[in-house]
């Protein structure tokens, strides 16, 4: 990748599921370091020595299944390829209680608390009302005590919903507990 970047046919190099162990070895041996890192991060999966890692080196992260990802389940895939966490972030009832006290959505308070940690966040919906209400969340902020209470909502490595067990084998898993 630093030959394409050499070559002036990428600007940036990205990883996308990397744990702190594989992007600190690249960190290492890189002569450019990335500058984004993709990964599975919501209310339940807020990796937060991934978050800590990458601000320390000015790597900016983007969230997928930020708003936790239920549709999956029926999407549809394999069965038993994703045997994670399945409990829903958006009828937890602390974000339940918080989105009353801002007269928003359950997912509005979640994508907010991505945006207000400082990461990039990739919402899917094919809903067009869904779709203009992720849009809507500029217009208030989450209290340094309402962030403290999702803060504590993380579960690490329990909350992870995309476990693929079929290629946990492979030395370079990222989510083995021994990486």
């Amino acid at each position: 990748m630093e030959k394409m970047v050499d070559a002036g046919l990428t600007k940036y190099i990205g990883l996308s599921n990397f744990n702190v162990k594989q992007i600190s070895r690249i960190l290492q041996n890189a002569r450019i370091k990335p500058s984004n890192l993709q990964i599975e991060l919501y209310l339940y999966q807020q990796s937060k020595e991934l978050q800590e890692l990458c601000r320390k080196h000015d790597i900016t992260i983007t969230s997928y299944s930020t708003l936790g990802s239920m549709g999956i389940t029926s999407a549809g895939l394999p069965e038993g390829l994703i045997q994670g966490s399945w409990d829903n972030p958006l009828k937890d009832s602390d974000v339940l209680a918080i989105a009353k006290n801002h007269n928003k959505t359950a997912a509005q308070v979640l994508l907010r608390h991505m945006i207000q940690l400082g990461i990039a966040i990739v919402p899917k919906s094919s809903n067009l009302d869904r779709l203009k209400e992720n849009f809507d969340i500029f217009d208030f902020e989450l209290s340094k005590a309402e962030m403290s209470k999702l803060d504590l909502l993380d579960r690490g490595e329990e909350g992870r919903r995309f476990v693929v067990e079929v290629i946990s084998h492979h030395p370079e898993y990222p989510y083995d507990k021994k990486n």
